[in-house]
C-alpha cells in the first residue's frame, strides 16, 4: 500500500512520528514531500510545488493523507499570518478534486484545523501584534461570546469595554478577515466531502477553549456538517501535530480489515469527566472521538478488547509538567496511582497490548507513573506512551502507535518508540527543557535565536548528555542501555519547546 502524506508542517511531530509507525510494515509505503517544499515555522512553504509534487505522486497510490494548512496556505504558521483572500484559498484547495479525477480509487483523507486564539500575548506562532495584543484578543472575543450565550456579569462588561478601547480596530480586522477565510476554506471542504470527493475529513481544535473564536468556528462547522449529514465522517475534536498520525493509523486498519476495540482504563474514578488545559470538553468525550478517528471503536462491557488504552487523568487544576514536583494535593487525593500501576502491570503480563495516555499533566510526562511502571516491570512491556504537549495530542499519539502495534506487530519498532517517547516526553519536556530554558538569555530576534542555537553545538550536545542522565535515573529498570541509542539532538524552530531526536537502536 502506497500513502500519500503531506504533513501540517516541517516538525517532526508531524513529519517523523507518523513515519516512525509505519517502519517496518511490508507492504506499507509512506511517501511525503522534501521538507524544503512545506516551509520553515512562519515560512510558508511552496504551495505550487507541492501542488506539482502531488499530481506526480498521487496516480501511483491507494491512499492521500492531506493537510489543509500545507495545501492552501504553506503550513500551520502561515496560516495563522497570511494575507490570502478567499478565492485564492479556493483555487488551491480545488486540486482536491483534480487528484481524485486522476485516480478515482485512491481514498483520500483531509484534516484541517479550527485555528487556535492563545491565552496569552506572544507574535512567536501569530502575528506581530498578538505580541502586545494577543492576551486581549482572546478574552475580548470569550466574553463576547459568553455575552451571547450566558450573559456577562457587571465586572465582565466592564472588562469587555476595556478590551474593545484598548485593541486597535485595524487588529481586530486583520485577525477577524483571517479567520473568516479560514474558516471559508473549512465549509468548502465539507462541500467536497458532500460531493464525495473526499472520504474522511478530520477537523482538530488547536487550543480550543469553551467560549471566544474557536467556539463561534466549531459551531458554524457543526452546524453546516449537521446539514450535509455529514457526522460520522467529519469529526471534531481537540488536537492537531496528533492528527496526521491518526489518519495513518486509520489507514493502516482499515487495510487490515479489522475493527479493533478499545477499553478505557483510568487513574481516576472520575477522570474522565475533567477538561484538560488548551481543550474545551472532558476528558472522556475526546477519547471516544479520537478512538473513532483512529478506525476503532469503544469495547463493550460484555467483549474482549483488543487494545487498553490506560489514561492518567489530571488533578483539578490540571498543571504542566514542569510544576509536578509541588503538584496540588487532588493529583493524589483524586488519582489512584499505586492501583493504577498495579493493573496495567497485571494487564501487561496477562499478555494484553496496552498503550498509556499519560495526560496527568500537559506538556511532558507523570514522573510519578514512570518510575511505578518502572519499578513493577510493567513499563518495558507497553505497546505504546506518550506524554506531551495537549492531552489530544498525547491521546492520538498513543492511539497511533498501539494500532501499528495491533496491525503489524514489530518488537524493533515498538522498543524504538517507547524509548523515543520517553527519551522526549519523560526527561525532555517534563525534565531537560525547563533547565535550559531557565538558565538561557533571552534572544531579542530571530538571528540572535539562530545564533544561540548554533553556538558550536554545545547546547544540542549538552541536551542529549542530560537526557542520557535523566533516563538513567527516571527508567533505572526498564530498556537497559536504551538510553545510549540517543545519537543527539536538535531544535527544528530554534526554540526550546520542541526537539528532533536522531534515535538508532
Amino acid at each position: 500500500m502506497r500513502i500519500i502524506y503531506v504533513p501540517l508542517d516541517e516538525r517532526p511531530c508531524n513529519s517523523k512520528y507518523p513515519a516512525l509507525n509505519v517502519a517496518g510494515i511490508d507492504d506499507c509505503e509512506l511517501v511525503m514531500p522534501d521538507p524544503g517544499i512545506l516551509g520553515k515555522k512562519k515560512t510558508a512553504g511552496d504551495v505550487e510545488a507541492l501542488a506539482r509534487w502531488l499530481r506526480a505522486e498521487t496516480p501511483r497510490a491507494q491512499s492521500l493523507i492531506l493537510s489543509l494548512e500545507s495545501l492552501v496556505y504553506g503550513g500551520l504558521l502561515p496560516s495563522r499570518i497570511h494575507s490570502l483572500g478567499a478565492a485564492e484559498c479556493g483555487a488551491r484547495l480545488s486540486l482536491i478534486p483534480e487528484l481524485k479525477r486522476a485516480n478515482p480509487s485512491i481514498e483520500v483523507s483531509l484534516f484541517g484545523l479550527i485555528m487556535r486564539t492563545p491565552s496569552y500575548s506572544s507574535a512567536e506562532e501569530e502575528p506581530d501584534y498578538c505580541a502586545q495584543y494577543g492576551a486581549k484578543i482572546h478574552r475580548r472575543a470569550w466574553l463576547a461570546d459568553k455575552g451571547k450565550r450566558r450573559g456577562l456579569d457587571e465586572s465582565e462588561t466592564a472588562e469587555l469595554a476595556r478590551c474593545e478601547a484598548d485593541i486597535p480596530a485595524s487588529v481586530i480586522a486583520d485577525y477577524e478577515g483571517r479567520r473568516k477565510v479560514n474558516s471559508a476554506v473549512l465549509h468548502a471542504a465539507l462541500e467536497y466531502v458532500q460531493r464525495g470527493g473526499v472520504d474522511y475529513f478530520l477537523i482538530p481544535i488547536d487550543d480550543s477553549a469553551p467560549y471566544g473564536y474557536s467556539a463561534i468556528d466549531q459551531r458554524a462547522v457543526r452546524l453546516q456538517r449537521r446539514e450535509l449529514g455529514l457526522q460520522r465522517i467529519a469529526p471534531m475534536h481537540p488536537g492537531a501535530d496528533e492528527a496526521g498520525a491518526t489518519l495513518v493509523a486509520r489507514t493502516l486498519v482499515r487495510a487490515s480489515g479489522k475493527s479493533p476495540t478499545v477499553e478505557l482504563l483510568y487513574s481516576s474514578t472520575s477522570g474522565g469527566a475533567r477538561i484538560p488545559r488548551y481543550e474545551d470538553r472532558p476528558l472522556e468525550e475526546s477519547l471516544v472521538s479520537q478512538i473513532d478517528a483512529a478506525g476503532m471503536r469503544l469495547a463493550r462491557h460484555d467483549e474482549r478488547s483488543d487494545i487498553i488504552l490506560a489514561v492518567n487523568a489530571p488533578g483539578e487544576p490540571m498543571l504542566e509538567a514542569w510544576d509536578q514536583d509541588s503538584a496540588d494535593p487532588t493529583y493524589d487525593s483524586l488519582r489512584h496511582l499505586g492501583v493504577f500501576s498495579d493493573e496495567i502491570a497485571r494487564r501487561v503480563s496477562d499478555g494484553a497490548l496496552v498503550a498509556l495516555a499519560d495526560v496527568a499533566y500537559s506538556n511532558g510526562a507523570d514522573k510519578e507513573l514512570v518510575g511505578l511502571l518502572d519499578r513493577s516491570g510493567a513499563l518495558d512491556g507497553l505497546a505504546s506512551y506518550a506524554g506531551w504537549n495537549t492531552a489530544g495530542n498525547t491521546i492520538g499519539t498513543a492511539l497511533a502507535q498501539a494500532a501499528s502495534e495491533l496491525v503489524a506487530p514489530n518488537e524493533k519498532r515498538r522498543e524504538k518508540l517507547l524509548t523515543y517517547r520517553l527519551l522526549e516526553d519523560c526527561c525532555y519536556q517534563s525534565c531537560v527543557r525547563q533547565e535550559l530554558s531557565l538558565a538561557a538569555p533571552a534572544p531579542v530576534s530571530e538571528r540572535e535565536r539562530a545564533e544561540h542555537f548554533r553556538s558550536g553545538g554545545q547546547i544540542a550536545q549538552r541536551t542529549a548528555e542530560r537526557m542520557r542522565e535523566v533516563f538513567r535515573v527516571e527508567v533505572s529498570r526498564s530498556l537497559h542501555g536504551a538510553e545510549r541509542g540517543l545519537v543527539g539532538v536538535s531544535f527544528p524552530w530554534n526554540r526550546y519547546f520542541e526537539i528532533d531526536i536522531d534515535y538508532s537502536l
